[in-house]
């Protein structure tokens, strides 16, 4: 026997695993309020502060992102401090970790675009270290209203391009291979239905992706990236994070700056 909990397990052999119930729905509901409340007043223009940020994307043609500082949306600070979504993170990751990104995919009733299949690593600029997602539903989710579907295996996959996320198309001067869909190759994918409080976490190299919102639901999830204290500072053509101008490093050093807090 390894010793290994299940779920550990099942991320080192599918690449990603779903934690079911791991946070408070009453959490979970705070956060749609703040969400419904502050969107409309979120600013579309990226603050210059050296902090982490909130990135609010409402996936829909011609969609702007919008930003907020993490420390000022408490709810959702309170979900990246969770100590069941941190040792998660920590364990998946081999020690302490640094928070890279904080986003919200919200994809409305009728009108969410898909999201193209893709790696997660592609649009960061790093190397070495690890480098872990974790994917909280703001909102009940399955395939009826865009739900995330992920390719089994596929973090043992050479890195594929960037690609534009509403086309598919291979970003410009990335001369790697393009992601393919995993339906078109006959590859085994899943699509989880996700209740609130449950967190899927996943390889920066699971190919993933997502359909459209044609249901009469919402559906929102708060993504959260996660990286080891030994992640690289290795920009490369495609890379289009909002907090790639706040990294301070150097090319080849370590990343570091208050954008991107550790947690012990």
């Amino acid at each position: 026997m390894s010793g290994q909990p299940d779920w550990r397990l099942a991320f080192d052999r599918d690449g990603f695993v779903v934690r079911r119930g791991l946070l408070p729905t009453d959490l979970i509901s705070s956060a749609q309020s703040w969400l419904t409340e502050a969107y409309p007043k979120a600013s579309t223009v990226l603050p210059e502060e050296e902090a982490p940020l909130l990135v609010m994307w409402r996936h829909v043609k011609g969609g702007a992102k919008r930003y907020a500082l993490l420390d000022d949306c408490a709810p959702f600070l309170a979900i990246v401090q969770s100590p069941a979504v941190l040792e998660t993170a920590k364990a998946l990751c081999g020690g302490s970790v640094r928070l890279i990104e904080a986003v919200i995919f919200d994809k409305p009733p009728g009108l969410g675009e898909p999201l193209a299949w893709h790696q997660d690593l592609a649009f960061y600029p790093f190397s070495g270290g690890k480098l872990v997602s974790a994917l909280v539903p703001l909102d009940p989710m399955s395939e009826d209203n865009g739900g995330l579907s992920l390719e089994v295996g596929s973090h043992l996959k050479p890195l594929s391009s960037a690609v534009d996320l509403h086309t598919g198309q291979r970003s410009k001067g990335d001369d790697r291979e393009a992601p393919q869909d995993p339906a078109k190759l006959g590859a085994k994918f899943e699509t989880p239905a996700f209740a609130l409080g449950d967190v899927v976490f996943f390889d920066c190299l699971t190919l993933h992706g997502s359909g459209p919102n044609r249901s009469d639901q919402p559906r929102r999830i708060l993504s959260l990236r996660f990286a080891s204290l030994d992640m690289i500072y290795s920009p490369r053509p495609g890379n289009s994070a909002s907090f790639v101008h706040q990294i301070k490093s150097a090319i080849g050093e370590p990343l570091s700056g208050g954008a991107f807090p550790v947690f012990e």
